[in-house]
C-alpha cells in the first residue's frame, strides 16, 4: 500500500509530516484495536474510525502534509516563513495525537471510560444517550480535522510573503 512508503519516509526536519504519520499510525492502531473486539468498542464502530480516517488521509493528501520535497515535507515549506502558523498546525496535530491515544487508552481498558453522572446529566439520559469520555475523545477527533482543512485553506487564499 502506498500509505506504507509515506509511513516510512520519516524525516526530523518535518515536524508536520511526523506528527500527520504518527496520526496515521494511531488510526491504524484503533482500527486494530476496533477489529480484535469484533467491529465495535464502547460504541465506536469501524466505520467511524475509517470515515475519521479518511477524512484525515484526505487533508494530508490535499495539503501536501506528507509531500516530501528535499528535507521537508511540502505544507512544511509552504509554512517556513511563517512559524506561527506552522505552531498552529502542529498544535491541532498534536490535539488529534492526544485524542487517538485517548481513546485507543480505553479501547484496550489502559485508562478508564468515566461517563459522568451530574443531575443535568441524570435527567438528559432519558432523551439523549450518555456521552462518556471515549466518545468526548473520539468525536473530538473529525472537529481537529477540520481545523486542519481550514488551516490549510487560508494558506492557499492567502500564500505566505516571500
Amino acid at each position: 500500500m502506498q500509505q506504507n512508503s509515506v509511513l516510512s519516509d520519516a524525516s526530523p526536519a518535518s515536524p508536520i509530516a511526523d506528527k500527520a504519520r504518527a496520526c496515521i499510525r494511531l488510526f491504524q492502531r484503533l482500527s486494530l484495536s476496533i477489529a480484535r473486539s469484533h467491529g465495535a468498542v464502547h460504541g465506536i464502530t469501524m466505520g467511524q474510525v475509517m470515515a475519521y480516517r479518511m477524512q484525515f488521509e484526505i487533508w494530508t493528501t490535499s495539503s501536501g502534509a506528507l509531500q516530501s520535497v528535499p528535507a521537508t515535507c511540502f505544507l512544511d515549506s509552504r509554512l517556513s516563513k511563517d512559524p506561527k502558523v506552522s505552531a498552529m498546525f502542529i498544535m491541532v496535530l498534536d490535539h488529534v495525537i492526544e485524542a487517538l491515544e485517548d481513546v485507543l487508552a480505553m479501547a484496550s481498558d489502559g485508562r478508564k471510560n468515566r461517563a459522568g453522572k451530574s443531575f443535568l446529566r441524570i435527567v438528559m439520559e432519558a432523551v439523549f444517550k450518555p456521552t462518556s469520555d471515549i466518545q468526548k475523545s473520539f468525536q473530538s477527533i473529525p472537529e481537529f480535522i477540520k481545523r486542519l482543512f481550514k488551516l490549510s485553506l487560508l494558506i492557499t487564499q492567502f500564500p505566505m510573503a516571500a
